[in-house]
């Protein structure tokens, strides 16, 4: 790497500084020898310098090889400018030490089947000591993050007369080799793994979920880290260039034109940046970066600019507003289940998506005048477009189209695949099955009557007459022929039953309710006597009666599991008392317990 390559932008638009304690000569440090050598369980790297500028060494694992840059050194041995030993211990493939840059060489340690552990042993004046051990499964397949040592203020030394001075330039460190497949480098998530849909418990708490809003990463591909990087004002096109050749990777910018929003198909509201409109390229930035990831300090700037970006291939595309054969789009149809899909577009609406909305305009004009005159109705087919007003909140679906069809009750996403992600997870959330009850229901009639019958019987003759008092009903005879009591009569052969004496109700009301309370008092008398004070009762029958009658609805709810431990469908689980009615009559009652 040339440090004099790539700085006329940067140096024009900007200015970068190198922090240094004098801005004076500086000599590498000469590396001149390099030895290996087996110690018990370990194996040492030496390599024999003379003094110069301190090297500053940085660390990473790939795979199974260990990566050692160490900057502010040139390799100058007597057998080449390389050096390759194999199999120097066991668990160790080879050691090699070639030069990486002019200023800088590299250090690579292969393992037999993983990654071996290394660190720094000593770092003196005369020789840089390396310690490894063979990298067990573990390691290979846990990588380890890189490490940094501790910056510290590079000693200068006195250049001799004939060299370059230095150019006050960031530097990033980097390898000349391809880049490794997209992928490689995932960002880790800032929230533990949550369970697709959050159950409510029965009673108690609320349901609770969460759903991972971060913002889309582009891969670069690399696993570079940047040792140091400072830059003031310096113009965001120049810094995402240099950002992004560092990482071997193109890029093509997009530059609105004047009077246009720089994008034909998404005219109107602008989509990056959830506080407002994106910078534009021309906009400078400012970094103060020290041991950071080189493809997260590109996104940094994507994120803070507001600036859309994708990759295609090696090509990255970078502009305030892409086109669509630019961006990465794609389409997702969700048919629904419980939620209609009009109130899920709604609620995705309401979280900065916009929803195409076709409608029916009517037009209703009057044609003519007087009685000539007629009512002309025009129906035109045309879109509606909701979105969200902007305020303090944050819209993170700002960017997304929806559609709905009511017919199939389904919904479809359009726009950037992390949005489309993230209205997902809303939508699996929002079309949750509402909790379902079971209702046994038992009605008991109760009916409680209390009846009391107050009367007299007596019959008495006077020479040829003959009285008789039953209940309340007379007898009077008189000649030779005692007429036969009530009780003989209706049990005669051969006289017709006497049919007791009835009451008619000229007015019923029905009574509605859970209680109905009753206390009717019938008196029946068919003689004068009946109408006598106090002897009047041997002559009349009372009839009093309490009648209370009760309603009970016994109503016993059960929750039906709807769980993925249930069983297929909402079946019903009967009551103890259910399942041993249906044993008694030979049926097997289902079992749709959950087990524990």
């Amino acid at each position: 790497m040339k440090y004099n390559q790539g700085l006329g932008g940067l140096l024009f638009g900007g200015t970068a500084v190198l922090l240094a304690t004098q801005p004076v000569w500086a000599a590498p440090t000469q590396v001149t020898g390099v030895r290996v050598q087996p110690v018990g369980n370990s194996v040492q790297v030496i390599l024999d310098t003379k003094e110069g500028d301190r090297p500053q060494i940085f660390t990473v694992n790939r795979s199974n090889v260990f990566v050692a840059d160490i900057t502010n050194t040139q390799l100058r041995l007597p057998q080449g400018q390389q050096f390759n030993q194999q199999n120097p211990a066991p668990g160790i493939a080879a050691v090699s030490v070639t030069q990486l840059a002019p200023n800088s060489i590299r250090l690579q340690v292969t393992g037999a089947n993983a990654a071996p552990t290394g660190e720094v042993a000593s770092k003196q004046s005369n020789g840089i000591t390396f310690s490894f051990n063979a990298g067990s499964g573990a390691a290979a397949r846990t990588p380890t993050t890189p490490t940094a040592p501790v910056p510290n203020n590079p000693v200068t030394a006195q250049a001799p007369a004939n060299q370059t001075p230095l150019v006050p330039n960031p530097t990033i460190t980097y390898e000349g080799g391809p880049a490794p497949a997209a992928g490689a480098v995932q960002p880790v998530s800032p929230a533990p793994p949550f369970l697709p849909r959050a159950v409510a418990p029965p009673v108690g708490d609320i349901a609770v979920s969460e759903v991972d809003s971060t913002a889309s990463v582009i891969d670069l591909g690399t696993a570079e880290r940047i040792p140091r990087l400072l830059l003031r004002d310096a113009p965001v096109r120049e810094v995402l260039s240099l950002l992004a050749r560092a990482a071997n990777r193109n890029v093509v910018f997009l530059t609105p034109q004047a009077g246009t929003q720089g994008q034909q198909g998404q005219q109107g509201q602008q989509q990056p940046g959830q506080a407002g409109a994106a910078a534009t390229l021309d906009s400078t930035i400012s970094l103060d970066i020290e041991n950071e990831p080189l493809q997260e300090v590109f996104n940094y700037v994507l994120r803070i600019t507001g600036l859309q970006a994708n990759r295609n291939g090696n090509t990255i595309f970078v502009g305030n507003n892409l086109p669509e054969a630019a961006s990465n789009i794609i389409v997702r149809s969700l048919r629904l289940n419980q939620v209609p899909a009009a109130t899920a577009a709604n609620f995705l609406t309401a979280q900065g998506a916009e929803t195409q909305l076709p409608i029916e305009r009517v037009q209703i004009s009057t044609i003519g005048e007087g009685a000539a005159a007629r009512t002309v109705e025009i129906r035109e087919p045309d879109i509606k477009v909701l979105r969200a007003q902007r305020g303090s909140g944050p819209l993170i679906l700002s960017g997304l189209s929806v559609l709905t069809n009511e017919r199939l009750n389904s919904i479809t996403l359009v726009g950037d695949p992390r949005k489309v992600e993230i209205a997902t997870a809303f939508l699996s959330q929002l079309d949750a099955r509402r909790r379902q009850v079971a209702v046994n229901v038992k009605i008991i009639d109760v009916n409680l009557n209390n009846s009391d019958f107050a009367g007299s019987s007596f019959s008495f003759g006077v020479g040829g007459a003959f009285f008789t008092f039953d209940n309340g009903a007379a007898a009077l005879g008189f000649g030779g022929i005692r007429p036969p009591s009530i009780d003989q009569a209706a049990g005669s052969r051969f006289t017709p039953p006497v049919i007791g004496d009835t009451d008619f109700l000229p007015n019923t009301n029905t009574e509605i309710g859970p209680f109905l309370d009753a206390q009717p008092n019938s008196p029946f008398g068919r003689s004068t006597g009946g109408d006598i004070p106090i002897l009047g009762a041997l002559f009349r029958r009372t009839e009093r009666q309490n009648e209370r009658n009760e309603v009970i609805v016994m109503l016993t709810p059960q929750i039906l599991d709807d769980s993925g431990n249930a069983p297929f469908g909402y079946r019903y689980r009967p009551s103890p008392e259910v399942q041993q009615l249906l044993r008694q009559r030979g049926f097997t009652p289902p079992n749709n317990n959950p087990q524990p």
